[in-house]
């Protein structure tokens, strides 16, 4: 009994180790399943993060047909909380996509794993990969044109947005807009309130998303900032839209040549103030490196 019983906890010793990055797919959980005609979950995690995606297709209403949708799920509504990411492409739109949940296939190389989605804009394909290694908090993402595509890339814009640290409540009232000091940091500099979009520069290679005041220092000033990265290789254009309002915005045009975006996004676990994030983005540069 003693001898099974090491057995058994060898084995699931070894399993822990051999696959330190844990991928489970199955139906998703969402609220009033009868407005979608699909609903399928895909969660990718490792000791540091842990990130439900939730991919669905809600049924026809009216005039509207069946919508797409890519959601990360959390248990407070902030930083990439929801639609966090978008890829319009020859003027077709993400939302308006074909899903299938045998469009979803699991991926691994090594000691990464995640998962893959096809998109198909009308003969221009992609196929958007999320992982996780072991040694990250991040999610990491590669985004692939593929090569049997029958249309070229004339047009494609990639749409980043997050909703920093938390949104305001006053007298049982959300506040979406004017009750907010929200920044935008990169290596360069700090991109804060404008009313419209602004080009990035070569040096604005990463971004943390973050409010001045909802800091993440304390249980009453949010859960904090996240983080993304993006690889701007085979990008034409980036822009940021920053103004007093509840989320940021990032946009970025595909050269049309493009073969592959990486791109990473890191949504904290548990609450972390500017300060902390800030520094832990300083010491430990190799676990926020895409590899």
């Amino acid at each position: 009994m003693k001898s099974l019983l090491l057995t058994t906890l060898l084995i699931g010793t070894a399993a822990v180790i051999a696959s330190p990055v844990q991928v489970q797919q199955g139906p998703a959980r969402v609220y009033r399943p009868q407005r979608y005609s699909l609903r399928e979950g895909v969660t990718i995690a490792n000791k540091y993060c842990t990130y439900p995606l939730q991919f669905t297709l809600t049924k026809p209403v009216n005039e509207k047909g069946e919508v797409f949708a890519m959601n990360l799920v959390g248990k407070k509504n902030c930083n990439f909380v929801g639609g966090f990411f978008s890829l319009t492409v020859n003027g077709y739109k993400m939302s308006e996509l074909d899903f299938t949940k045998e469009k979803i296939t699991r991926w691994q190389d090594g000691d990464h794993s995640g998962m893959e989605l096809k998109l198909n804009y009308d003969g221009a394909k992609f196929t958007l990969r999320l992982f996780m290694r072991p040694d990250s908090p991040v999610l990491w993402g590669s985004l692939i044109y593929d090569k049997d595509s029958i249309d070229p890339i004339r047009k494609a814009t990639i749409d980043i947005q997050a909703l920093p640290s938390m949104l305001k409540i006053v007298n049982q009232k959300t506040l979406f807009s004017n009750a907010y000091t929200r920044e935008l940091v990169t290596p360069a500099t700090k991109y804060s309130h404008n009313n419209k979009w602004v080009n990035l520069t070569s040096a604005d290679t990463s971004f943390i998303f973050q409010d001045g005041e909802l800091d993440g220092s304390a249980e009453d000033k949010g859960s904090g900032p996240c983080w993304f990265w993006i690889d701007r290789t085979n990008l034409s254009r980036s822009q940021a839209f920053v103004r007093n309002s509840w989320k940021i915005f990032l946009k970025f045009d595909l050269k049309k040549d493009c073969q592959v975006v990486n791109f990473g996004l890191w949504h904290p676990a548990a609450r972390i103030s500017n300060a902390e994030m800030a520094e832990k983005l300083k010491k430990e540069p190799a676990a926020f490196t895409f590899k």
